[in-house]
């Protein structure tokens, strides 16, 4: 009997800590570039969490939120202001809203003017029914990314039929962040046969852009983002839709195609065929 009790408190205990969760909801979502930290108090984030622990939730629990940039135990004690995200303790709950301006700030990681990548870590702890120290916590963190990938390489323009084909390769570094999605732009400069500034963002190194303009020299820009949206250098070309004169376009545009030659050329389609053969046949007695 205690064997299969061992083997229950086995198989639970894992279950019970993987339910310990935080998470955070925003739009971006993490992690969060330049342009996000320079913008800290307009950006919103959710923090939503599941706690595990002993006992009854009741009105009287409280949440202690706390930031840091070192990855170190969660608060054992509610006393103190330190690195507080949310003064004074919330309310029991499992959400909660705030800004990334107040968790950097608690986290003393308030500069977006650094080099290297800076993790922020945050920890939601519980106190039970107004108890000075916190029963159970969990913890998540974020990273915040100041360096861009390096520009992407051998950036390829050729025309289509309305279109341009595009192709690059990634930018290769280890000292950078790698590209997550690049952002390309196709521009006509204002020509008036195409105002438009094309533009869309995709993860693949190719694409065929449709919809353009015969004649028209486009220039074409690319520029590789990170996770985090910070953007590398661009790199740029120039190229033109040109009309594809194949086969079919050929065939389909000549007046009279269906009645001249070949098998739908009538008589006169008929006799060029025979006086083919005997061409052939007069050809093989020769060899």
């Amino acid at each position: 009997m205690l064997r299969r009790a061992l083997l229950f408190l086995c198989l639970v205990s894992p279950l019970a800590a993987r339910a310990q969760t935080l998470t955070f909801t925003s739009t971006p979502s993490p992690p969060y570039g330049r342009v996000q930290c320079n913008n800290q108090n307009n950006l919103n984030i959710q923090l939503g969490w599941t706690l595990t622990g002993s006992g009854t939730s009741n009105a009287n629990d409280t949440y202690r939120i706390t930031a840091f940039t070192a990855d170190q135990a969660c608060p054992t004690a509610t006393s103190g202001t330190t690195n507080l995200v949310a003064a004074p303790l919330i309310s029991a709950g499992s959400t909660y809203a705030t800004n990334l301006g107040a968790i950097l700030s608690a986290a003393a990681a308030t500069s977006c003017t650094g080099t290297a990548d800076v993790t922020v870590f945050v920890c939601v702890s519980i106190a039970r029914n107004g108890a000075t120290a916190t029963e159970t916590s969990v913890k998540n963190s974020f990273k915040l990314q100041f360096q861009p990938p390096l520009a992407p390489t051998n950036l390829v323009v050729t025309g289509g039929n309305k279109a341009l084909n595009i192709s690059w390769k990634a930018p290769d570094s280890t000292s950078n962040p790698a590209a997550a999605t690049y952002r390309i732009t196709v521009d006509s400069n204002g020509d008036p046969r195409d105002p438009t500034k094309h533009e869309t963002t995709q993860a693949g190194t190719s694409l065929r852009f449709e919809g353009l303009v015969i004649g028209v020299e486009y220039t074409v820009t690319v520029v590789a983002l990170s996770e985090g949206g910070n953007e590398s250098p661009p790199v740029t070309t120039i190229g033109s839709p040109v009309p594809v004169d194949d086969f079919f376009t050929h065939y389909g545009a000549t007046d009279g195609a269906q009645e001249q030659g070949g098998c739908g050329g009538g008589p006169a389609g008929l006799l060029s065929l025979l006086g083919l053969g005997a061409v052939l046949r007069a050809f093989r007695r020769r060899s």
